[in-house]
């Protein structure tokens, strides 16, 4: 008798521990990918830059822990551009690259910017 007892309990942990398991991975990548992705669509709409995408891919940086797009547009396939939104920041960043190279010069990568949107509740 008490070594189904023992097992019941057992069980009974295991289920808890995978239940607070989903509920940490959901609350802290989940949901913050969610309203990264939302943020950057938004500005990608706001801008009419949606309708210039050629390829759109949302990454994770391990290092800063952040979620961010890498973006390909149609009038620039040589260059890519990485959208960055901090999630507690209103700010969306906008970096761009040719062969692996930062992009400096906006004659050059016409979609590097820093744009600050409204936060609405």
């Amino acid at each position: 008798m008490k070594n189904k007892s023992w097992l019941y309990i057992l069980l009974f942990v295991l289920i808890g521990v995978i239940v607070v398991g989903v509920l940490i991975y959901k609350n802290f990548h989940y949901d913050e990918k969610k309203l990264t992705v939302e943020k950057i669509d938004n500005y990608l709409n706001e801008n009419n830059y949606d309708q210039k995408i050629l390829k759109k891919e949302i990454e994770f940086d391990s290092k800063t822990g952040e979620y961010f797009a890498r973006v390909v547009f149609k009038d620039e396939p040589n260059n890519f551009y990485e959208i960055i939104s901090e999630s507690d920041s209103n700010k969306v960043k906008v970096y761009g690259y040719h062969d692996g190279v930062e992009i400096v010069d906006k004659n050059k990568g016409k979609y590097i910017t820093e744009y600050s949107y409204k936060i609405s509740k």
